[in-house]
């Protein structure tokens, strides 16, 4: 079992770690997603998922060539900790019942990891859009409040509204 982790962690692990272009021996494979959206690299999750490669960065050996003897000498624990950590940066972002059973599996909130601003969201929906999240998160009232508002004006009230409220764009709610 333990060769089996080791070489599941070994595959996933080159890609993300070593710039060789080298190949496991091992004909499996994951592809980190190029997740692209303004200001995403502010957004918590992208925080979160950056200081842990760093931290994976920091625990494995420099030479990639080491890294097979590294994962034999490490306990499961280490091992599976890395694989998970690989298998979280091959999901893709996409909404659909593969990843919608991975996110209920994790008890995975949105809320917590994603707040609609006006760079990531408000910015870039129309303003139909932005009224209807608030009208759904701070009722029709708040929404009338700023109908009559030009779009920018509108998406900085309105994220000012939203803020704290743990509102979600349909896309990112559970199914």
């Amino acid at each position: 079992m333990g060769v089996a982790l080791a070489a599941t962690a070994h595959a996933l692990a080159l890609p993300l770690f070593y710039d060789s272009g080298e190949d496991s021996a091992f004909a499996l494979h994951a592809i980190s997603p190029a997740l692209r959206a303004e200001g995403i690299e502010d957004s918590p999750a992208v925080k979160r998922m950056s200081d842990q490669h760093a931290a994976w960065q920091g625990r494995l050996p420099e030479d990639e060539a080491a890294l097979w003897d590294w994962l034999l000498a490490q306990d499961s624990a280490v091992v599976t900790g890395l694989i998970a950590y690989c298998i979280a940066c091959a999901i893709k972002p996409v909404r659909d019942d593969r990843t919608g059973q991975i996110a209920a599996a994790l008890s995975l909130d949105m809320a917590q990891w994603w707040k609609p601003t006006v760079p990531g969201y408000l910015g870039r929906v129309p303003k139909p859009l932005v009224l209807e999240a608030v009208t759904e998160a701070k009722g029709a009232n708040a929404a009338e409040n700023i109908k009559a508002l030009k779009k920018a004006e509108m998406a900085e009230r309105a994220a000012d509204l939203l803020t704290g409220t743990n509102w979600l764009p349909p896309m990112l709610r559970a199914a």
